[in-house]
């Protein structure tokens, strides 16, 4: 059976090469196929000179299923299209895919429809906004509105309507998913001011997730989870949703014993977060900005507040820290579980204990040794 053809995710153009870049992606392989598949990934540029049977190889053994290919042509008239099929160390497991949709690269002579970005997120539905385009095109009778394209993870984009102001509100959606938005400026058939190309992809985004009244009060909305080497912003709901507790780690990289107790509760996070559901927060008492940074996406595998978010200053003060390291263990609607949680073993059994006493009642504790003199 043939594989379902790659889809478009997002494209680009390189000023100092002078050439650009498309990404695209595949639905995911069959566990009962194959439980590390990998791909043999072909293209084809299309123009009038350009022979349908002769394909070219990008790869005979590419093991991801997001491909970004890069210095393509970038004039208006580049066109590709890919294919692809399944292989593992050995054979070959599948045909050939049927051919992706032509894709067409990012040519900066041409004028490109704005990328819309997030307004707001709410229960069930975003709503988007992105700049207009320029007044003698929205004014123009040939103006028909912009285009709004959507897609899930591992799907292709589709359009799901056109409206003519420059925000839009999607409903009925799952908090659990991410989406992804693409806009079209659309013109009448002939318009001397296009053709517009289709914007850049925005970012992954999802409804609100529910959350309980003290996370909503206490913290921002949006907290900042790792990518790679860096950190992005991503709903509150998403990091604390109500079925996890929560660990508040002050700490600093000035701070000795904070430096010591970092890579301990990284491997602890690492090791039962997900099967004991909780989530640490950094709440940051460094002196800049920079060295929060530094320390956050150099050593921290979890989420934080901002540094330039009120909360931040906000939650030192509400628990009244004084020397840091810190950690207070709190269920998902503010009880106190624990107020000493560096002096724990930090081993499953920690994990477990916390765990109980989110579901069940609060603790005690009291702050222990090994801390630096924090002053708010």
């Amino acid at each position: 059976e043939c594989p379902p053809a790659p889809f478009f995710i997002d494209y680009d153009y390189d000023d100092e090469s002078s050439s650009s870049s498309i990404t695209f992606g595949f639905a995911a392989v069959s566990p009962s196929l194959s439980s590390s598949p990998l791909f043999h990934i072909q293209m084809r540029l299309l123009d009038e000179d350009s022979d349908p049977a002769v394909w070219s190889t990008i790869s005979q053994t590419f093991a991801a299923r997001r491909v970004r290919k890069k210095n393509l042509q970038s004039d208006s008239n580049s066109s590709y299209v890919f294919r692809y099929r399944v292989r593992d160390s050995i054979d070959y497991l599948t045909p050939w895919s049927t051919p992706s949709l032509p894709m067409s690269t990012l040519c900066p002579s041409s004028p490109k429809s704005p990328t819309p970005r997030l307004k707001k997120a709410e229960k069930a539905s975003v709503t988007l906004t992105w700049d207009h385009a320029p007044d003698e095109v929205t004014t123009s009778d040939d103006f028909l509105g912009y285009e709004i394209f959507m897609r899930l993870e591992d799907s292709p984009f589709s359009s799901i309507g056109r409206v003519r102001s420059n925000e839009v509100k999607k409903k009925n959606l799952d908090y659990t998913q991410k989406y992804y938005f693409r806009i079209g400026v659309s013109l009448s058939p002939g318009s001397g001011l296009g053709p517009y190309q289709i914007s850049p992809s925005s970012s992954a985004l999802s409804p609100s997730a529910p959350v309980t009244a003290f996370v909503q009060r206490s913290f921002p909305p949006s907290l900042l989870t790792r990518s790679g080497r860096s950190s992005a912003p991503s709903p509150l709901g998403r990091v604390l949703p109500p079925s996890k507790f929560i660990l508040l780690y002050f700490s600093a990289h000035w701070c000795g014993p904070c430096r010591q107790f970092t890579p301990r509760l990284a491997q602890f996070y690492r090791s039962y977060a997900r099967e004991y559901e909780f989530e640490v927060v950094f709440v940051s008492a460094d002196h800049d900005s920079k060295a929060f940074e530094s320390y956050y996406n150099g050593e921290m595998p979890w989420s934080a507040v901002p540094y330039d978010d009120d909360s931040r200053e906000d939650l030192q003060g509400r628990y009244r820290v004084s020397g840091i390291p810190s950690l207070r263990v709190l269920r998902s609607d503010g009880t106190v579980i624990d107020e000493n949680g560096t002096s724990s073993t930090l081993d499953e059994k920690a994990a477990r204990g916390w765990r109980d006493r989110a579901d069940q009642k609060a603790g005690e504790g009291g702050c222990g040794s090994g801390c630096c003199n924090h002053h708010h």
